[in-house]
């Protein structure tokens, strides 16, 4: 089996669909020889941030010197992107290995008797059969979709939980309520791991501290409190709390600015020179490459992280800010041109949503803000766009590449004018002239670059899906 036939067999499990369940997973990691049962992990749930954090711990880590392997979904850019090991994709030979040695196992389970794994089944059990291979120290492992019954949470040896924000999202497979979607993550929760959170809502919370109270286990907590953000106010910097970052982020190239009576020198960034500054607790001025005003809770959460395992994986000071810094991952607030600027963000649900509208409050004030949007149909979409039309001075919907679950471009435009009339007082006539429907992401991109003036900001955002093909089109981008 070569790397393209391997990545068909997986793409040919896609038939299967979705099935939330661990049977299945323990059978087939049982047909491989319980490779996952030979690794540690950080095992990482929660709604939104969870590949960033995955990210900064590998980079952390890595720093450290340790081989750490990295299991992220969906991927955005190619198939190799979800299994990294020391922030290396997998090798086209490597993944051919894999892939041939999935498809006996597979075979092997039909045969006597047993269903067909699901393409994440397969990937997972691929994941932790290439990182035994590839002798890592440590996984950071991402969950699916939930946890207490998503196919990552097999592993036995959990040496910390971790929770990034959990809301409302894949309520179908998961359930309608608050308490089902807290009851699924709590379960990744294991005896003997340490149990590491941001703050969550009180449901949340409930069910977290349920779940470790049965393992007489306590949770730990990253406060907001504790985080202050590098804020340019007036010409002048001061550090305030992470819930108050409404204004820009420090903005000057290859200066030096001065915060709490320090010093620092900073380096022109991805976005306009944008250096993102933050401390917590004891550390003092981390920069961080992601953007984004919750990145520097996605970043604080890893420190406490890596803070809780001193004992198992010491990591110096050195380490933690260079990886912190080091850091980065596509599709997240992530910047795609410069002029018109194009911002790429995989924001697919309420939360997201409204941290997306944050960021942009803080980074993109007073700039002209035109999107381009596609919505998968299982989302709530009415309050995903209310949460985010008034930023929003033009809305140009397409397609999802996954067709079965996209919204078609018209249906969605007319939903977009919906939210217009009804939530900011419009009439028709200036709700058509507000939203647009294309074909296709090329084409709703292109449309949005010939509205736009070279000081306005395009906002692509919706799915991750849209990520990928956006970074095929070479001609409008300028990703190096």
């Amino acid at each position: 089996m070569d790397y393209n036939e391997a990545i068909a067999y997986l793409n040919g499990l896609n038939k299967f669909g979705i099935k939330l369940g661990l049977e299945q997973m323990y059978t087939l990691c049982n047909f491989l020889g319980n490779p996952q049962d030979s690794l540690r992990f950080i095992h990482v749930a929660g709604t939104n941030g969870k590949g960033s954090v995955v990210t900064y711990l590998s980079y952390i880590y890595i720093q450290a010197g340790y081989r750490v392997g990295a299991y992220t979904s969906p991927a955005v850019l190619s198939k190799r992107e979800v299994f990294q090991v020391n922030q290396q994709w997998i090798a086209e030979e490597a993944y051919a290995q894999m892939g041939s040695q999935m498809k006996t196992a597979v075979e092997q389970m039909v045969s006597e008797g047993y269903d067909s794994p699901t393409i994440f089944e397969v990937e997972t059990a691929m994941a932790f059969l290439y990182f035994k291979h590839m002798n890592c120290d440590l996984v950071i492992l991402e969950t699916g979709m939930g946890g207490r019954t998503d196919a990552t949470n097999v592993v036995k040896h959990t040496i910390t939980s971790v929770f990034t924000p959990i809301a409302m999202d894949h309520v179908v497979e998961i359930g309608p309520t608050q308490e089902d979607i807290a009851r699924a993550k709590a379960g990744i929760i294991k005896a003997g791991s340490k149990i590491v959170s941001v703050e969550q809502n009180p449901v949340v919370t409930r069910f977290l501290e349920l779940e470790a109270d049965l393992y007489h286990e306590k949770v730990s907590y990253v406060s907001k409190e504790d985080i202050r953000v590098s804020l340019k106010t007036n010409d002048t910097y001061e550090s305030n709390p992470i819930e108050s970052v409404t204004k820009d982020i420090v903005t000057k190239e290859n200066c030096t600015i001065e915060i709490n009576s320090k010093k620092i020198v900073t380096e022109k960034n991805d976005l306009d020179g944008t250096c993102q500054q933050f401390t917590y607790k004891t550390y003092q001025d981390v920069q961080i490459r992601m953007l984004g005003e919750h990145q520097a809770e996605n970043a604080s959460l890893a420190i406490e992280v890596v803070e809780c395992n001193q004992d198992l994986y010491p990591v110096s000071m050195k380490a933690m800010y260079e990886g912190l810094q080091q850091a980065q991952i596509n599709g997240r607030f992530s910047i795609i041109r410069k002029q018109p600027l194009m911002i790429v963000d995989g924001a697919h649900n309420v939360d997201a949503v409204i941290k997306l509208r944050r960021s942009l409050q803080a980074y993109q004030h007073g700039r002209r803000i035109l999107a381009v949007n596609g919505i998968f149909r299982d989302k709530d979409q009415e309050h995903m766009m209310q949460e985010i039309i008034d930023v929003l001075d033009l809305v140009i919907t397409v397609p999802l590449p996954n067709q079965q679950r996209s919204m078609p471009a018209v249906e969605l435009a007319e939903n977009w004018k919906k939210v217009y009339q009804d939530s900011l007082g419009m009439d028709l006539h200036q709700a058509e002239n507000k939203v647009y429907a294309a074909d296709s992401i090329k084409e709703g991109v292109e449309l949005a670059l010939s509205h736009a003036e070279q000081e306005d900001v395009i906002l692509i955002f919706g799915s991750l899906s849209l990520v990928q093909e956006l970074y095929m089109l070479t001609d409008i981008i300028e990703v190096t």
